[in-house]
């Protein structure tokens, strides 16, 4: 079996790490693969790639040592017949080391997920190149001697909407699928109760046989079966349902490794199941969410994924009491995390927030260097670096900071141009309100919701804990007894990275997080996704 290792700057979250799991996955089974990772950037948070590329590769997943001059030898050791730089080795890997690897009896291969590299600088010219995406074919064909297009597999809409034609559905409707026997152990009558609190235009179909030794089970089902249910038996092209999908529900509550979980991520379609004991961490994936023992959670989980617009009910709990306003930084709006980040955070209208776009031109000059805190490390590439993309989000945050300090809320919220709310909306406005309260009573300058690197924490308590330095801008709340603060902070102190501008210049305050994050990035590469080595003075 041939021996392939692949080169990474990060596994970090993002497209750089989901695309290179696909790879491990798809290759695994016909060769014998090494992973070294040039820097662990993740400080144990974001992390979900990184959990599923090292239980398929165990300790042949190596985190390069500080000293990099070693990776040549740990290389050698190894003997690959091929190497795969998961990015242009010239954005992380010194000039040297390229050299040594190119000089390796093997074949070399790159790949590139950004969009910022200067052709200019390229050293090293691989066999093979593998793009993305027809953008960086377009970019980069020129310095590479043989290329290909592989582009990460998703379901199509095409065949979507075939199947959906084929069998007489409407694709206007959100389709949720369940396949298995119909029996106790696999639970479908969970699903009966939760398709009574949807309207007809959410579909609940179950493919799967209906055998007469279960009859006692499913036959009282039937009786009484909703509407919006379609009970399908046993098919012999179940694929087609998992192609229209939108959502793959499994309620059963006995399993080994179902091989319809399988298929279902297959096929792209997100998946909500109970986590039965014998799975371990099998299922731990952004895609799934798991049910609890609470019918009303429950409820709340697929209420969640399922457009509002299909609820039966709408029990919105609105914040009476306070005033506060959101302002999302916004830069390309027609990006596909940027739309799918405006689809989540405007229903916070629905709960009485003043929701604001606060839409940004990307900027693309080389930045200021007079009024920034770090002039000699200003760059237009990145790697280390104070980019154009650093400076932008930089002046998008303040521009919507002021904006909101404007408004005179009691409260403003600041979300980045990729923010999902990763919970069902009426828990995120229940924790929403407790920071409220909490910022109201205790001493804290601010809140965040988002993703925290774990190092600067002074407090836990059984529902916040308590840092020191700031590092929380995905989504943040600020009180009015703070805006001064923050005002003069932006106003007397020279532009730098956002969240350690917040960090190095309000370390005397402290600020409150939540043990798990409430919000998370939408797919897609952000513009300081691209930024691969994370030396971040």
């Amino acid at each position: 079996m041939k021996k392939i290792v692949f080169i990474t700057p990060h596994l970090s979250t993002g497209g750089l790490p989901q695309f290179l799991l696909k790879k491990i996955e798809v290759l695994i089974d016909v060769f014998d693969i090494y992973c070294i990772e040039w820097d662990n950037i993740t400080g144990g948070q974001l992390v979900v790639q990184r959990n599923q590329i090292e239980r398929l590769l165990g300790d042949k997943l190596i985190t390069a040592p500080s000293d990099k001059n070693e990776v040549p030898s740990i290389i050698r050791k190894i003997n690959p017949d091929i190497i795969h730089f998961e990015e242009f080795p010239e954005t992380f890997v010194s000039h040297e080391i390229i050299q040594e690897i190119y000089q390796m009896n093997c074949k070399i291969c790159e790949t590139t997920h950004g969009t910022l590299f200067n052709t200019s600088e390229k050293i090293s010219i691989p066999d093979k190149t593998l793009f993305v995406s027809n953008g960086n074919v377009l970019q980069y064909k020129k310095v590479s001697s043989d290329f290909d297009l592989i582009e990460y597999p998703t379901k199509s809409k095409e065949l979507r909407n075939h199947f959906i034609n084929e069998l007489g559905l409407d694709s206007k409707k959100f389709h949720v699928l369940n396949v298995g026997l119909f029996n106790s152990n696999k639970n479908q009558g969970e699903i009966f109760k939760y398709a009574k609190h949807f309207t007809n235009d959410v579909q609940f179909h179950f493919v799967g046989n209906q055998a007469g030794n279960f009859e006692s089970y499913w036959r009282p089902l039937m009786e009484n079966k909703p509407d919006n249910c379609v009970v399908w038996g046993e098919r012999n092209d179940a694929f087609k349902f998992y192609a229209l999908s939108d959502l793959f529900l499994f309620t059963s509550k006995l399993e080994n490794k179902p091989l319809s979980i399988k298929e279902a991520l297959n096929n792209n379609v997100p998946v909500v199941m109970y986590n039965l004991p014998n799975y371990g961490d099998d299922y731990i994936n952004d895609d799934i969410k798991f049910l609890t023992n609470d019918f009303d959670t429950n409820l709340e989980i697929l209420k969640g994924i399922i457009p509002e617009r299909f609820h039966k009910e709408k029990k919105v709990q609105k914040i009476e009491t306070k005033k506060i306003s959101a302002y999302h930084i916004l830069t390309d709006l027609d990006t596909e995390r940027e739309i799918k980040s405006m689809e989540s955070l405007t229903k916070l209208k629905e709960f009485g927030i003043d929701y604001n776009m606060c839409v940004n031109k990307r900027y693309t000059e080389l930045p200021p260097a007079d009024t920034c805190q770090y002039p000699e490390k200003i760059s237009l590439e990145p790697g280390g670096k104070l980019t154009p993309g650093h400076y932008g989000c930089y002046l998008g945050h303040k521009g919507a900071v002021f904006q909101g300090i404007e408004s005179n809320s009691d409260f403003i919220l600041i979300f980045e141009c990729d923010c999902v709310i990763d919970v069902p909306y009426n828990e995120f406005i229940n924790k929403l309100n407790f920071a409220c309260d909490l910022l109201n009573k205790t001493d804290l300058l601010m809140f965040s919701f988002g993703y925290h690197n774990n190092v600067h924490i002074v407090e836990k308590n059984p529902d916040y804990w308590v840092v020191n330095k700031f590092y929380g801008a995905h989504a943040y709340l600020i009180p009015k007894k703070s805006f001064q603060i923050i005002k003069d902070m932006y106003n007397n102190s020279k532009w730098n990275v956002t969240d350690l501008l917040y960090a190095e210049r309000l370390d005397q305050f402290r600020t409150g997080i939540l043990e798990t994050p409430i919000t998370k990035q939408s797919a897609g590469i952000s513009i300081l996704d691209k930024i691969y080595n994370e030396d971040r003075h």
